[in-house]
């Protein structure tokens, strides 16, 4: 997927979307695009902050290993990759 988050465009693999700590969030894991942080990377991001989302054709393989196995909390998750 390709958005804009805090005036940076990302493109990044979506990992865990759903509330946590009360605000709605998605985790994933950075693969191009701009950032203040190295890349690749994950990346908590605001959902009522992005902006110009794109789905694009490529696809990931999926969970990344021991990396994303260690989910974090979730009040609730809507969706996950497995």
């Amino acid at each position: 997927m390709k958005f804009r988050f805090r005036n940076k465009v990302r493109i990044a693999e979506p990992h865990d979307y759903g509330v946590q700590k009360g605000k709605i969030r998605l985790f994933c894991y950075q693969v191009r695009g701009q950032s203040s942080e190295p890349l690749p990377g994950w990346r908590w991001i605001e959902v009522p902050e992005i902006s110009d989302l794109e789905i694009l054709s490529e696809t990931f393989p999926g969970s990344r290993s021991e990396q994303s196995s260690r989910h974090h909390k979730w009040d609730k998750v809507f969706a996950r990759v497995g």
